[in-house]
């Protein structure tokens, strides 16, 4: 553009590239008879949309249809042939604005509408202390202005949800479309978790898991708002829907106790049965649960069912589990149905003397097994035995839950039931695999030999001897999704023309063994490591990233948006509180680093540092408001004028940290009668073990209601720590 004008700072310059059929080098039989006088700038009055993007594409369909004023000589139906002037129309040409601006800006926003924004020159990368930086809505109106500090760095906190920045420096410009599509994309990080309602956060629980109609209902609700964004009497408003969608009641609260809100109320004998829906919400935001209002009846048996053993395997031909029924009131069942069913699902496979390895196989799925296993009357006292041999169908991933329900009948044909679970195993032996750690990353590198581990075990994790394993290797394409979903792995593995890049025999020797492989430039990218033991007939599965060796980790030059990906780590996964974490950034000697700590809802630090040769290291450390985990953001500023490297200007990841507090969780000492009598007084006793000031409730329920769930007294600790 200097050849045609003078920059000025701070303008926006629209530049246009069109061109007249005349100009097109297409061979066309009536090139010579047809004259062109019209004058391109007249005909198309409307701008080409700066910057198209995915989004955008509706611009293009709507261009092949005559939604333009184009001249009389437009056809419509010429509009793809290049011969026709009714192909030269806008979505033939393309248009940018151009910024004259050396700022560069960076902003994170939280779900309460404050923006941490930091500004940066973008041919030195230094940050630019003394902008002015300006934030407005979507309606254009002014919602939050600020100056950087000598970091470059402001906090806004706006009034309405943002829109647009505006940075001023000088006569310097930068604008930046604060909207959420605009935002980076962090599909390809390990970001999952619950998401924070506005920085508040709550949990509801009830005194049994079934209720019936015209039963009274107690429900709590756990408010925590640790950034006291609340006024204190705030109101916390409970309404309960039926299932038809119905509000059937709403209750409104000011206080409670430490945090603790309780709502007491009851359904009509003649309510709807089915699943009712319980709303609280508090300060804009809303939380639920599903309750279950039934015609049922209280167990009037108490059942006992046990194996006697922690988990059931394929060799238990010989087990009888122990099942014993007797009537609540004290006297023995005799002669009663019984029946027990039981339910297969997956579960984790892991053996404390192998913690590093993998003994499931991600290429497999196990769809739910359902069988009975007993459906007999039990004796005079009551009892009865029950094999423990079970069977599967399919070949599962590793080792399965087994849910049991017993179902007791009474002679009237009314029935008590009992829920219980226990580990299976399907397998008689079980292999794992462990590959290299890899570098500071993760990663391992190409041509380079690398050793993978190799065990086989019996159910109980003891070392068995394996002969003939098969090793197969295969190439895969980059989905960050195929490391949570096996369902997309196994269809993956499925297809017939997957041949896999390498394949061999090994043998394990006290049950240990170990092969290698090596991939060689040119290939990168995934690979999924396989082991498979024809014996019992269990497989071991991993995918690992193989990269070339270099400075900051090749990115995925066939994904655009992963070319300014950035690859880190830190030197652990999870830390408590009081331990000092580090981070591990490669980079060049030339730029500046941006390390950002944030939590589900809200940036807690912020910090620049100046990047080094090869790789630079940060660390701080770990507070009690980072848990339960942090999201550590790096984003790497590289100068305008860098020629070290071909990476872009910017390059940003995001890995996660585990936060734990020990602080955080409660070990009461209760003291009570094993018994409660009718119209007799008894006395509960509860302490802390850490003699911090706790809440309690207190809930009394007849037995019979708690069996038919199997109910177990309500955790919030999973709740309120669990990963945002």
């Amino acid at each position: 553009m200097a050849k045609f004008i003078q920059p000025d700072p701070g303008s926006i310059y629209r530049i246009e590239i069109q061109f007249k059929k005349k100009y097109s080098l297409y061979p066309c039989e009536d090139a010579e008879d047809e004259e062109e006088t019209e004058d391109m700038s007249e005909n198309y009055d409307e701008p080409v949309e700066a910057e198209m993007s995915y989004w955008d594409s509706y611009e293009d369909y709507y261009s092949d249809y005559d939604y333009y004023d184009y001249d009389d000589d437009y056809e419509w139906s010429e509009r793809d042939n290049p011969c026709s002037k009714s192909y030269y129309t806008q979505s033939r040409f393309v248009a940018r604005n151009i910024l004259a601006s050396d700022l560069g800006i960076i902003v994170k926003g939280s779900n309460n509408n404050r923006l941490l924004v930091c500004i940066t020159n973008l041919v030195t990368s230094q940050p630019m202390p003394n902008t002015q930086v300006t934030v407005y809505n979507y309606q254009q109106q002014q919602v939050a202005s600020e100056v950087t500090d000598s970091k470059g760095m402001a906090t806004l906190d706006c009034t309405e949800k943002p829109f647009l920045l505006i940075a001023k420096s000088d006569k310097q410009r930068g604008y930046l479309k604060l909207d959420d599509g605009s935002s980076l994309s962090l599909s390809q990080f390990d970001v999952s978790g619950s998401v924070i309602q506005k920085g508040l956060k709550g949990f509801i629980y009830g005194e049994r898991g079934v209720w019936r109609p015209g039963d009274t209902i107690f429900l709590t609700f756990i408010l925590e708002d640790k950034q006291k964004l609340l006024p204190e009497n705030h109101p916390v408003i409970f309404e309960l829907y039926n299932p038809q969608g119905q509000l059937y009641t709403r209750l409104t609260k000011r206080s409670g106790v430490n945090g603790f809100y309780t709502f007491i109320t009851s359904t009509l004998p003649d309510a709807p049965t089915g699943y009712w829906n319980a709303k609280v919400k508090v300060g804009g935001t809303e939380f639920g649960k599903t309750l279950k209002i039934e015609t049922i009846k209280p167990n009037r048996l108490k059942i006992n069912f046990d194996f006697g053993v922690d988990k059931l395997t394929i060799n238990d031909k010989s087990i009888l589990g122990n099942l014993s029924v007797a009537w609540l009131h004290g006297a023995i069942a005799r002669n009663l149905r019984a029946r027990v069913d039981v339910t297969l699902t997956n579960a984790e496979t892991s053996f404390s003397k192998f913690p590093d390895y993998k003994f499931t196989d991600p290429s497999r799925t196990f769809d739910t097994e359902e069988k009975t296993i007993f459906d007999d009357r039990i004796d005079q006292e009551g009892k009865a035995k029950i094999s423990a041999t079970l069977s599967v169908k399919q070949r599962s991933p590793g080792m399965l839950k087994a849910n049991l329900m017993t179902r007791v009948f009474e002679e009237s044909g009314d029935f008590s039931t009992d829920f219980f679970s226990i580990p299976y195993s399907p397998y008689s032996s079980y292999v794992g695999i462990r590959t290299p750690s890899g570098d500071k990353r993760g990663m391992l590198l190409t041509d380079t030999i690398h050793w993978v581990d190799v065990v086989t075990v019996d159910n109980n994790g003891n070392p068995v001897n394996r002969h003939n394993l098969e090793v197969k290797i295969f190439k895969i394409q980059w989905r960050y999704w195929w490391e949570n979903n096996t369902d997309d792995l196994a269809s993956y593995m499925g297809n017939n023309y997957n041949n896999p890049i390498l394949a061999k025999s090994i043998t394990t020797t006290n049950g240990k063994g170990r092969f290698n492989f090596r991939i060689n430039r040119p290939e990168w990218g995934r690979f999924f490591i396989r082991v498979y033991d024809p014996v019992s007939g269990h497989a071991a599965g991993k995918i690992v990233y193989i990269d070339w060796p270099g400075w900051a980790g090749r990115p995925l030059r066939t994904d655009p948006q992963a070319a300014s990906m950035l690859t880190f780590n830190a030197d652990k996964n999870t830390y408590k509180v009081g331990e000092t974490a580090e981070i591990l950034i490669p980079t060049s000697n030339k730029g500046r680093v941006l390390i950002s700590l944030e939590s589900g809802s809200s940036v807690i630090k912020a910090d620049w540092i100046d990047a080094t040769d090869k790789e630079t290291r940060y660390s701080f450390v770990v507070t009690p408001e980072m848990t339960p985990n942090i999201y550590v953001h790096v984003t790497l500023i590289q100068p305008h004028n860098n020629v070290s490297n071909d990476m872009p200007i910017r390059l940003y990841g995001v890995i996660p940290l585990m936060i734990e507090n020990q602080d955080t969780k409660l070990q009461p000492s209760i003291s009570m009668p094993d018994v409660l009598q009718p119209e007799k007084e008894f006395s509960i006793k509860v302490s802390e073990t850490n003699k911090k000031k706790m809440t309690y409730t207190l809930a009394i329920v007849d037995e019979g209601l708690l069996d038919l769930t199997r109910f177990k007294t309500p955790d919030p600790w999973n709740i309120f720590y669990a990963r945002e």
